[in-house]
């Protein structure tokens, strides 16, 4: 029987949030679909996970300036190509909008 265990047992999610609180969270719920999931802090430390192992899908805060969350959205994209999903605790239309124009795949707000 096919099941969720089998279908996503090798997916790995890479979750780069400065709000460890938040990010253990997230981590734990992500985890009880059989995700391999690593949570960082830092964009040095994304990049070092990224040199370890294939990473499926970024979960990203966005916390820094417009350009500075921009420009590290468009660096993933262009060098690892994976899909990412930006959650912020910036729930305006305006910043959903600047996101999704950056290239994020969805947009995810904070509760």
């Amino acid at each position: 029987m096919w099941t969720t265990q089998y279908a996503l047992k090798d997916t790995s999610v890479l979750i780069l949030d400065t709000d460890r609180d938040f990010a253990s969270s997230l981590k734990i719920y992500l985890s009880r679909f059989y995700l391999r999931v690593s949570a960082v802090a830092t964009e040095a430390a994304m990049l070092e996970i990224f040199q370890q192992r294939q990473i499926d899908l970024v979960v990203m805060d966005w916390v820094s300036t417009p350009s500075e969350c921009n420009a590290l959205l468009q660096k993933i994209r262009m060098q690892y190509g994976v899909p990412v999903i930006v959650q912020s605790a910036r729930n305006t239309c305006v910043d959903r909008v600047m996101g999704l124009k950056a290239g994020a795949d969805d947009y995810i707000g904070k509760p």
